[in-house]
């Protein structure tokens, strides 16, 4: 956000801000699971309600839609996350549960490594 413009100050709150969004947004999405019990349509709404807040900060730069689109993604992509934790548990019979999480969660940490380092290569390639 610094890079945008935004102060040292606005840049932490940015963050604190997706934290706080990420608790928000999985108890709604959490509620709306367990309420319509359509956990794949949830997730997929989700997926794409991150995607498109990401694009937003791509395509646009203004203090305002920073604001706005660092808490969408917090609300859906982190939120998302934990409803998707729950989700894959759900799945999976007692004796795999466990191993089916932490297999989630691997892939998950995996992408979160490598996902910084292709971008950069990629940035540093065409930029």
């Amino acid at each position: 956000m610094q890079a945008r413009g935004e102060s040292f100050a606005s840049s932490f709150a940015f963050g604190s801000l997706m934290q706080v969004m990420s608790f928000v947004g999985a108890m709604v999405c959490g509620h709306l699971v367990d309420r319509s019990g359509h956990a794949r349509a949830w997730l997929c709404t989700w997926s794409v309600g991150g995607a498109l807040s990401v694009l937003s900060l791509v395509l646009m730069q203004d203090h305002w839609v920073n604001l706005l689109c660092s808490a969408a993604a917090g609300f859906f992509i982190i939120g998302g996350q934990f409803v998707l934790n729950n989700f894959t548990a759900a799945s999976y019979e007692t004796h795999m549960r466990a191993t089916a999480v932490g297999m989630e969660l691997a892939v998950g940490r995996l992408g979160a490594i490598l996902g910084p380092f292709i971008g950069g290569t990629l940035q540093q390639v065409f930029g």
